[in-house]
């Protein structure tokens, strides 16, 4: 292999890296997210109001852990479609967030609530770079 294709290859090993590291991201957010919910809802119950809470709660933090199992995966550069996969329901979760992001409860959050908003940013940029990377991870 020449010089110049060995440079090509190394330059594309970001991508599966990059995607990792911002599905794990997301994923601890969802987790994070989702757990304060679920402890606001057992410390203060007439905040909330029914049990829609604790199906957001759950569903986030099981996201949000589907969303760091793919992240390690792409880290790893294996089994693409779990990587994907977890991606994709990392751009979930944001979904779950923009509902919520009006709230006056996420505006607590402080600064998780900016980022919140640029999650979705994160996980759209993910997906795009799994979809790309896909010839970077090992092959059975």
């Amino acid at each position: 292999m020449n010089k110049q294709a060995q440079e090509v290859t190394v330059n594309k090993k970001w991508m599966p890296i990059t995607a990792g590291v911002l599905d794990i991201i997301i994923g601890f957010l969802g987790i994070y997210i989702g757990s304060i919910v679920a402890f606001a809802a057992l410390a203060i119950p007439w905040l909330v109001y029914g049990s829609w809470v604790w199906f957001i709660s759950g569903v986030l933090i099981f996201i949000g852990i589907l969303a760091v199992v793919g992240g390690v995966y792409a880290l790893k550069r294996k089994r693409w479609r779990l990587a994907l996969a977890g991606t994709i329901v990392a751009f979930l979760s944001t979904i779950l967030y923009m509902q919520e992001y009006w709230s006056s409860f996420y505006r607590s959050l402080g600064i998780l609530y900016l980022f919140m908003g640029y999650s979705g940013i994160f996980s759209i940029a993910a997906v795009i770079l799994i979809a790309l990377s896909k010839k970077q991870f090992e092959r059975k």
